[in-house]
C-alpha cells in the first residue's frame, strides 16, 4: 500500500486529521502541539522563533510550501531561524539555545543540556553545527510526526531545496518498500548518501530490497512483486502483470532477475528525474535465490481466501463463506451470494471516489476499540476469520443475498452490509454501495453527526459520484420535491434542523430532505473541504470516543467547518434565492439523458 506522507493529500484537501488542541504558554514559551494540522505547525514556528502571530500572507505561503512538499519540518525551521527577521533579533547564545530547545524538543532547556551547548558555542562551535544537531534529533521527528509532517534530514553542506526533494524521495521508498515510517538514523543515512552522490535511485532501492527486514517481511512472491510495483511503477500490480511475473517465478526466475527487470521501469526513471536524483542502473549479481515454492501467501495459508479475476463476465456463486482483500477493504462473501469477477475493483473504485470528494481516508487513525464484531450474528461464530484484518485498519464489507435479520443495507464504522446486486458494476444499485460506504468513511473519521448530517452527506456523495460514474440514481428522485411540497418550515428551523430524529413514518423523511439540501449548500458555498472539516472537528469534540457528541457540539462542528452564520445563509439560499432549483435541474438533465424521464415527478 502506498500510504506515505508523500501522498498525504487528495487534490487540494489535506488528509491529516485534526487532533486535540493544545496551547502556547508564554513567556516561558513551553510549546505544545495545538493540533495535527500543517497550519498549527506554522503558527508554532512563528511563535517559537519570532514571538508573534503569523501574518496571513506569510502563513499561507508556508502552508502551501508544506502542502506542496517543497519543504520539510527541518527546512521550515531553518527558513525561520535563518530569516532576516530572526537574525535581526540579535539573540544571545542563551536565547538561541533556548529557541532551539523550543523548536526541536518542544520544551525548555534542561540544565545539563543547556550548559553543554553553551559551552560548545563558547569554544567556537558555529551556530550552524549546533542547529544541525538539534534539527536531526529524535524529538523533532516525533513532533513532526504528530503534525503529519516529514521532519527530514538537515545539513548545511547541501542546497536546502535539493535536500528537501531527497528527503521526500527517501520517505517514499520507506513506505513503498517497507510500509513504515523511516527511522531517524535511517532517513539521515540514506538522504546523505543521495546528497553526496554515493547513491542513485536504483542503488538505494536495491539496498532496501536486499535488506534482512525486507526479505523476512516478504517471503512470498506475490508480496515481493507488489513491493516492486509500489517502488518502481508507483502503483499496485494489475492482475495481468502479476500473473505474468508469478508465472516467471514458477518457471524459476530469481529475485535478482526480477529486480533487474523492474529497475528498468520508465516510471521509476521519471520519478527520479522529478526529484533531481540520478536513476542509476542495476548490475545483476546472478544470485539464484528464489522463493522456495512460496508463491502466494493467501492461497497457501488460507483456503477461505479467494482471488477475483477482475472481469465482469466471470460470475461466481459462493459455496462457502469466504473473503478477498483490497488495499483498504476486506470483502466477505456469505454462502449463496452471486458475484462478478470485478466486484473488488468496483468497491475500490467507489472508495477512492468517496475519498477524493470528501478529502478523507478509510485507512486513518481509526480507534479500534470501536470495532463491532459482526461475525457472531451473521456467521454464528465470533472467531470466524480471526486472522483477517487483525489491526482493523481496513474497512469490512459483507456481501450477502439475504441478511439473516431481514434488514436492508446498512453501515457502521466497522463494517457495511450489502446485497450482491449492490456490487454489480452494471446495475444502478451501485448508488447504494456509494451511499453506505460514505457512512463507513465518515464514521471512521469522526463522530456520528446525527440523522440530518449523516444521511445528508451520504445522499450528497451518492448523487455526485453516481452521476460521475454514469449510474442513474433512482433513490434520489423522491427527494426532488419542491420546497413548498416538502415544507420550507423544516428548512427554516436553523440550528434546530440538526436535532431532527429519524422519521420512518412517511415518504418524505425530513432528515434526508434537509440533510441533502444542507450538504449540497455547504458544497456549493464553502467547498468539499468544509464537509471534511466538519467531520474532523466532530472527531475532536468526541472526547469520549463513543460516537455520541451532543447536538450542541454538532452545531459547533458545523460552524467551525463553515462559518458562524451558516444557518442564516442556508435559509436565504434555499428559500429566497431558490438555490435548490439548480440541483433539481442537474438531476432532471441526468435522468432524462439516461432514458428514465418517466421516473421524474
Amino acid at each position: 500500500m502506498l500510504s506515505s506522507r508523500f501522498v498525504r493529500k487528495t487534490g487540494s484537501v489535506a488528509l491529516a486529521l485534526i487532533m486535540a488542541i493544545g496551547i502556547f504558554i508564554l513567556p516561558s514559551k513551553e510549546v505544545k502541539a495545538a493540533s495535527s494540522s500543517v497550519e498549527e505547525f506554522i503558527i508554532r514556528c512563528y511563535w517559537v522563533t519570532l514571538g508573534r502571530d503569523p501574518d496571513e500572507s506569510g502563513k499561507k505561503y508556508w502552508i502551501d510550501e508544506l502542502d506542496s512538499f517543497r519543504q520539510t519540518g527541518t527546512s521550515i525551521a531553518a527558513n525561520f531561524m535563518y530569516s532576516e527577521e530572526y537574525q535581526g533579533l540579535k539573540k544571545t547564545d542563551e536565547d538561541y539555545v533556548a529557541d532551539l530547545y523550543h523548536m526541536f524538543m518542544g520544551r525548555d532547556p534542561d540544565s545539563d543540556g543547556n550548559k553543554y551547548w553553551l559551552n560548545e558555542l563558547s569554544k567556537g562551535t558555529s551556530r550552524d553545527l549546533v542547529f544541525t544537531g538539534f534539527a536531526n534529533s529524535e524529538e523533532f521527528e516525533s513532533i513532526c510526526r504528530d503534525y503529519d509532517i516529514l521532519a527530514g534530514y538537515f545539513s548545511s553542506s547541501y542546497d536546502l531545496n535539493k535536500l528537501t526533494k531527497i528527503n521526500y524521495f527517501v520517505d517514499r521508498v520507506y513506505y513503498a518498500a517497507l510500509d513504515r515510517y523511516s527511522d531517524r538514523s535511517g532517513q539521515q543515512f540514506w538522504a546523505e548518501g543521495l546528497a553526496n552522490g554515493n547513491l542513485s535511485g536504483v542503488s538505494l532501492v536495491s539496498s532496501f530490497v536486499q535488506s534482512k527486514e525486507f526479505n523476512e517481511k516478504y517471503i512470498y512472491a506475490d508480496e515481493y512483486l507488489t513491493r516492486l510495483y509500489n517502488v518502481f511503477m508507483l502503483r499496485e500490480p494489475d492482475k495481468a502483470g502479476m500473473d505474468y511475473w508469478l508465472a516467471q517465478v514458477e518457471a524459476g526466475m530469481s529475485k535478482d532477475a526480477l529486480f533487474a527487470n523492474f529497475a528498468k521501469a520508465p516510471e521509476f526513471s521519471d520519478l527520479c528525474s522529478s526529484f533531481d536524483i540520478p536513476t542509476g542502473t542495476y548490475k545483476m549479481t546472478n544470485d539464484p535465490t528464489g522463493f522456495n515454492g512460496n508463491i502466494t501467501r493467501k492461497a497457501e495459508k488460507d483456503p477461505n481466501f479467494i482471488v477475483l479475476s477482475g472481469k465482469y463476465e466471470d460470475i461466481i456463486t459462493i459455496d462457502k463463506n469466504c473473503y478477498c482483500e483490497g488495499e483498504d477493504v476486506v470483502l466477505f462473501f456469505l454462502k449463496g451470494t452471486v458475484i462478478h469477477g470485478d466486484t473488488l475493483n468496483l468497491v475500490e473504485k467507489v472508495m477512492k471516489e468517496n475519498e477524493a470528494l470528501l478529502g478523507l481516508k478509510y485507512r486513518c487513525n481509526f480507534n479500534t476499540s470501536r470495532y463491532t464484531n459482526w461475525k457472531g450474528f451473521y456467521l454464528g461464530d465470533e472467531n470466524a476469520f480471526s486472522q483477517v484484518n487483525t489491526d482493523r485498519q481496513k474497512a469490512e464489507l459483507i456481501i450477502t443475498c439475504d441478511p439473516q435479520d431481514g434488514s436492508i443495507e446498512g453501515a457502521s464504522d466497522s463494517y457495511c452490509i450489502l446485497f450482491d446486486y449492490d456490487v454489480d458494476s452494471k446495475s444502478d444499485s451501485v448508488s447504494t454501495l456509494i451511499h453506505e460506504m460514505t457512512h463507513v468513511l465518515t464514521l471512521r473519521n469522526g463522530a456520528d453527526l446525527g440523522p440530518t448530517m449523516d444521511e445528508g452527506m451520504a445522499m450528497f456523495v451518492q448523487d455526485a459520484i453516481s452521476r460521475k460514474l454514469g449510474y442513474t440514481d433512482a433513490d434520489l428522485i423522491p427527494y426532488m420535491s419542491t420546497n413548498e411540497l416538502f415544507s420550507a418550515d423544516y428548512l427554516k428551523q436553523g440550528e434546530d434542523m440538526i436535532k431532527m430524529s429519524y422519521d420512518r413514518t412517511g415518504i418524505i423523511q425530513p432528515e434526508y430532505q434537509c440533510g441533502l439540501r444542507f450538504c449540497y449548500f455547504i458544497y456549493k458555498n464553502y467547498g468539499a473541504s468544509a464537509l471534511a472539516n466538519i467531520i474532523n472537528e466532530s472527531s475532536r469534540l468526541d472526547t469520549d470516543n463513543d460516537y455520541n457528541i451532543s447536538q450542541k457540539d454538532v452545531v459547533k462542528a458545523i460552524k467551525k467547518g463553515t462559518s458562524d452564520d451558516v444557518f442564516v445563509k442556508f435559509e436565504k439560499w434555499i428559500v429566497d434565492e431558490n438555490g435548490w432549483k439548480e440541483f433539481d435541474s442537474i438531476i432532471i438533465e441526468h435522468v432524462t439523458k439516461a432514458g428514465h424521464a418517466d421516473w421524474l415527478p
